[in-house]
């Protein structure tokens, strides 16, 4: 990460992370007036702790809620849309209920019901988390499509909207690229003319496959991934404008993103510059002497 230097963009991304910050803050600060008078160093190394295991969710997680779409009997299940009523008007399964997830848990009616979670579908942990937090709440029979509404799609099961949003469902915002593939969501994949550059602006630990000519995607991608089944389970990033030829693949966990390698490194140095502002220790956080 030490590469990344450049200033500070006031985009979406960065306003939604610093924003987040806010509430470590408050929760300090009560105690910061009690620690100073004392001149105690605990403070300090409080905030030191807190702070870095922001970064790390330690929410539970649990995978044996995603389903294939195929395997599911939708004559029997309440399907439950758990995206924004923004994103939820735009495009939709017909019959579906929006509930994003902080509202699905206080709907009692619905625990003994066998309901089939939808979304987006590419922030897998994010979904494997929801699954165990609605087991925990006594929810009995809980199903989320892998792949989310792009493998609704490319099931042949109906969608409504316009043609243009349906096709935005496998097609990744800024903010849902750089979550996922840090936090371990998805594999990223680029073309081999693109491999090196992309490689080279990308942080070590993100895992970037290269993707060599073979007559199916299918088959290029199962060279990529070799024999590592958790990685087939997990969804793909394509760039775009890199593996042209597979654009109009039937792969259901696929999604792309529009971005040159440059833009990508940009993202990821804002990204380790909010990082690094978290992690930096405010001046009233301060040791200044003391036990």
């Amino acid at each position: 990460m030490s590469k990344f230097y450049i200033h500070l963009s006031a985009t979406l991304f960065v306003r939604v992370i610093l924003a987040s910050i806010f509430p470590l803050t408050l929760v300090l600060s009560t105690a910061a007036h009690s620690e100073e008078r004392s001149g105690a160093c605990r403070l300090e190394q409080e905030y030191i702790d807190n702070a870095t295991s922001y970064e790390v969710s330690a929410l539970p997680e649990d995978y044996s809620c995603f389903d294939d779409i195929d395997a599911v009997d939708l004559g029997r299940v309440t399907v439950v849309d758990t995206r924004s009523p923004n994103d939820f008007e735009k495009a939709f399964v017909p019959g579906s209920i929006n509930l994003p997830g902080n509202f699905l848990f206080h709907q009692r009616t619905l625990k003994n019901r066998s309901l089939l979670l939808v979304n987006k579908g590419v922030l897998t942990r994010q979904n494997a988390q929801l699954c165990a937090r609605l087991k925990e709440a006594g929810f009995i029979d809980v199903k989320i499509v892998r792949g989310g509404l792009h493998a609704w799609r490319l099931s042949g099961n109906k969608l409504a909207g316009l043609p243009e949003d349906i096709a935005a469902l496998s097609k990744l915002t800024e903010i849902e690229f750089v979550v996922a593939l840090t936090g371990g969501d998805a594999k990223l994949i680029a073309g081999q003319s693109w491999y090196d550059r992309v490689r080279r602006y990308v942080p070590d630990n993100i895992p970037v496959l290269p993707i060599v000519g073979e007559k199916s995607f299918a088959m290029a991608l199962a060279k990529a991934l070799g024999g590592d089944e958790v990685s087939r389970n997990l969804p793909v990033i394509m760039l775009e404008g890199t593996l042209e030829e597979y654009t109009e693949s039937q792969y259901r966990n696929l999604y792309t993103y529009d971005a040159s390698p440059e833009t990508i490194e940009q993202h990821f140095e804002s990204l380790a510059k909010v990082q690094e502002k978290r992690r930096s220790i405010p001046d009233r956080y301060r040791c200044r002497g003391g036990e």
